[in-house]
């Protein structure tokens, strides 16, 4: 009897030991994050964002900020994008949040699909900005704005090979740029959308910061560089 009486006073001893430390360690895991991922999500929408493809908790100023961070587009139904915990913690770390304060748990990796079977006008429009700034023989740096948005494209259930392919086409005016986007499901073409933009150019201006007399040299004392935008590059 004494023997099991000692034994039970000893675990409960490590018990109180342990619920001691308890405490302390919830403090410390509050101050971060705890991220949650599952192995497979789907989505709505086609930004893909911290928030809505894991579960996040613990500090609630880090917490918003996370939740936030972008992790790439899905422009195109049944799309899979695979998000990793080292991507996770690549995007963590670019805004400030590095990995010692955050415990990951659940899958290695996330794969997010949209359900929408349908590609937004705007979705068109991002698609193709992105395909004009990285294509788009230009020595100047330049801002696309879409005359107006396209409609959008619904997609029937049964097409599983969707995939947008953009293309460059001179504008019927100067200062001007159409990209089309053809839909394809296999070899077969499901629609095509031609989205016209204008562009302005970004351009260095001289900007006098105080008033300049007559005679006086003009330097970094009394002059400012600028960028302002341009119909001409």
């Amino acid at each position: 009897m004494k023997t099991r009486k000692a034994l039970t006073i000893a675990l409960m001893a490590g018990w109180l030991v342990q619920a001691g430390h308890a405490p302390a360690g919830a403090t410390e895991s509050a101050k971060g994050l705890q991220i949650y991922l599952p192995r497979t999500i789907t989505l709505e929408q086609s930004t893909l964002k911290l928030g809505n493809v894991s579960v996040i908790r613990g500090d609630p100023s880090l917490s918003a900020t996370a939740s936030q961070i972008l992790l790439g587009r899905i422009f195109v139904p049944n799309q899979r994008v695979v998000v990793n915990r080292n991507t996770v913690l690549s995007r963590l770390a670019t805004h400030g949040i590095p990995g010692s304060q955050v415990v990951l748990t659940g899958a290695k990796q996330v794969v997010v699909q949209r359900s929408s079977q349908t590609i937004k006008g705007s979705d068109l429009v991002d698609m193709a900005q992105a395909f004009l700034h990285k294509h788009y023989p230009c020595s100047s740096e330049f801002v696309a704005t879409a005359v107006r948005t396209p409609k959008d494209i619904l997609i029937e259930k049964k097409a599983t090979n969707i995939q947008l392919v953009p293309r460059l086409i001179r504008g019927s005016s100067q200062g001007s740029v159409k990209v089309q986007i053809t839909v394809t499901n296999g070899i077969k073409q499901v629609a095509q959308q031609d989205i016209l933009f204008r562009l302005q150019y970004q351009c260095p201006t001289a900007v006098a910061t105080q008033d300049i007399a007559r005679g006086t040299v003009i330097s970094q004392d009394n002059v400012k560089i600028e960028k302002q935008l341009s119909h001409r590059p």
